[in-house]
């Protein structure tokens, strides 16, 4: 797969571009079934399969956040394409994006193509635009990984979050990047794509695994796979406000694993030296 960033003219896009050895209905379903799209992007999701219908994503109460769009293109198996609501527009018309999905099937491979684009290149707009990019190359690796390794298996999401004053100078994530005690022997910032990483929860649990997101290409994004807790993955992010984390484990039940997220959090804020 690769995610990465175009420029044209005055606008600018984040592209996605995957091969998987899947039929083109697998495809389609994870990114039109609610069920399907829940255990790879959102927490909970609604699609009105209809031009005019619409897609909605919710990460909710995780994250005050919930992305509602129109289906602008319903072509079953093919493509789909969202784009604002008109009311939505109305507010703001800056942010006339399009989502674009396309999947193609050629020699027994099936493609799939991600485009959202509508961003403009004014400077003003650097961090939102870096802030999508880094969102979906996790987002967007996250998709792969269920469709290669875990479709159709539910996902357990084991999640913490720490907030911040508005007023402190250091961004949530630079907090982290140089925190002592999350990963075993090194520093976030030490953490290099395609390299190892461990993380100590308990004296019986760990999560470890390869890293897959990582500055300076990261946009303030950290993402590993979790070889020991049946390949999930291990993500830490943040907002203008906030540091989060969260742990997506696949194919468990909920009583196997609840257990890892008073860890996480504890280990998180431990960390960041919070006070819980």
């Amino acid at each position: 797969m690769a995610v990465y960033k175009l420029v044209e003219g005055e606008r600018r896009s984040i592209v996605g571009e995957f091969e998987f050895d899947l039929p083109v209905e697998t495809v389609w379903a994870a990114l039109t079934d609610p069920n399907q799209i829940a255990n790879w992007f959102c927490f909970r999701a609604r699609v009105e399969g209809k031009v005019g219908g619409e897609i909605e994503f919710d990460w909710k109460p995780f994250f005050d956040f919930n992305w509602i769009d129109n289906i602008s293109v319903w072509e079953p198996n093919k493509r789909l394409t969202f784009v604002p609501k008109p009311e939505t527009l109305s507010k703001d018309k800056s942010i006339a994006y399009t989502c674009d999905f396309v999947i193609k099937s050629d020699k027994g491979k099936t493609t799939l193509r991600m485009v959202q684009s509508g961003f403009t290149t004014a400077a003003k707009w650097d961090d939102e635009f870096d802030s999508f990019f880094g969102g979906w190359t996790y987002e967007l690796y996250s998709l792969s990984h269920y469709l290669t390794y875990h479709y159709g298996k539910k996902r357990s999401m084991l999640k913490t979050s720490t907030m911040f004053d508005s007023a402190e100078s250091e961004k949530p994530y630079e907090r982290i990047v140089h925190a002592e005690g999350l990963f075993e022997g090194k520093t976030l910032s030490e953490l290099k794509v395609g390299g190892r990483y461990k993380v100590k929860l308990s004296d019986k649990d760990t999560i470890e695994g390869v890293v897959v997101q990582a500055q300076p290409h990261g946009m303030d994004q950290f993402a590993g796979t979790v070889e020991n807790w049946n390949n999930g993955l291990f993500r830490i992010g943040s907002g203008s406000k906030f540091c989060f984390t969260w742990l997506a484990l696949y194919d468990y039940k909920d009583q196997d694993v609840v257990h890892l997220e008073p860890l996480l959090k504890k280990k998180f804020e431990q960390a960041l030296a919070v006070t819980a």
